[in-house]
């Protein structure tokens, strides 16, 4: 089964489950994923986190029946999965810009979006875009760092490239460093998509004294589908969307069920504003 038909069947399970507890877990299972990766193509062919895309069929669900109902709100609330009559009130404030109870009363009629349908959906672009190549990593151990941001933060205040310049000047503090100028990292985010967990680390060969503030990282080995991005830093979102709404649901390749995305630099190819990258996505 490709791609886009098993991220359908996790859409067609949201609908048909959206008033019960919905979790990343059972999702991920459906679609015979890793949660990581789960979350990686749901965001890429749907264009938003799979929470976020909960939410909004919930909240379309509610405000249908605000309208055709009778139902109390709290009642509304609970059979579309929120926790309490307070949590849904804030959440459909925030999305519609109107209380429940004053788009009931007004009658207001909203344009809600439509279940997301893959079927059919295709893309030749891999065919003329980026090639990968296929690489066997072995095993390294890291020591590095780890950041917690957020999508915005980032765009606005540079946050994990500042992360990195920091990174970089401590380097000299890790013993048996075996490569100081090769960079590796691994970026991912949190279910809701507000998150950003980027961790940077270098290959060092002694564990045995880790300086203040960072942690190990052991890499396993596996072989990857290595992408090469070499261009300005902002365009590496772009470069990660070819990869993961066009070339990879296109593919025939098992995406790992226990691996995560590795980034690798040369440092001295690597500034604020241009980037000479390989992303490296494991496969089974």
């Amino acid at each position: 089964m490709n791609y886009y038909a098993r991220i359908q069947q996790t859409i067609d399970y949201i609908d048909a489950h959206i008033s019960e507890a919905i979790t990343l877990e059972k999702l991920s299972e459906i679609a015979c994923l890793s949660k990581y990766y789960y979350h990686r193509l749901f965001s890429a062919l749907v264009g938003e986190s799979v929470m976020s895309y909960i939410r909004k069929r919930r909240l379309g669900r509610a405000a249908r029946q605000l309208n055709t109902t009778s139902l109390r709100i709290i009642d509304i609330a609970l059979d579309n999965g929120f926790e309490s009559q307070e949590v849904f009130i804030r959440a459909f404030t925030k999305y519609f810009g109107i209380t429940p109870a004053k788009y009931r009363k007004l009658q207001s009629k909203i344009d809600l979006s439509d279940k997301i349908s893959l079927l059919g959906m295709a893309s030749s672009t891999h065919k003329s875009g980026i090639q990968p190549k296929i690489v066997m990593q072995r095993a390294i151990t890291g020591i590095g760092m780890k950041l917690f941001t957020t999508p915005e933060a980032n765009i606005e205040k540079m946050t994990i490239f500042y992360f990195h310049e920091t990174f970089k000047a401590r380097i000299h503090e890790i013993k048996g460093c075996i490569n100081p100028g090769r960079i590796y990292g691994i970026c991912e985010d949190d279910e809701s998509g507000e998150t950003l967990v980027h961790t940077v680390f270098v290959e060092a060969d002694n564990t045995a004294i880790v300086p203040k503030h960072m942690e190990v990282y052991p890499i396993h080995p596996s072989r990857y589908l290595v992408f090469s991005h070499k261009g300005p830093v902002q365009d590496i979102m772009r470069t990660y969307h070819y990869i993961y709404h066009d070339w990879l649901p296109n593919s025939s390749y098992e995406l790992s069920k226990t691996g995560r995305d590795l980034q690798i630099y040369d440092q001295s190819k690597f500034n604020g504003f241009h980037v000479d990258m390989d992303i490296c996505v494991p496969i089974d």
